[in-house]
């Protein structure tokens, strides 16, 4: 996964998120990214904010094909094509769908 790609998931879940009205910070790092369902400033204390939402998140995600880590971690170290990154994108748009 690239930054470009991870910027790509980033984006799109950010914008879905939005139209969802969901809170939804996303913080990326070349393939690392954090999924928080939070609106707030993320604090260094290590809780997941929203554990709730995060757990029904992973488990959207694992239902749509998506398998990321609990609590909202995604590290991909593969080389993705544009078709899985689609797949990717559109499993985890609708996993917020579903928990909206």
């Amino acid at each position: 996964m690239s930054d470009c790609d991870a910027l790509a998931i980033a984006t799109a879940l950010r914008q879905r998120a939005s139209r969802l009205g969901l809170p939804l910070t996303v913080q990326h790092f070349g393939s690392v990214m954090g999924i928080y369902f939070t609106s707030e400033p993320l604090l260094p204390n290590g809780d997941i904010p929203n554990p709730e939402t995060a757990h029904c998140f992973h488990l959207a995600c694992l239902n749509n094909g998506v398998h990321i880590g609990p609590g909202g971690v995604l590290a991909l170290n593969t080389a993705v094509d544009d078709k899985v990154l689609a797949q990717v994108i559109e499993g985890m748009t609708d996993a917020l769908a579903q928990i909206a």
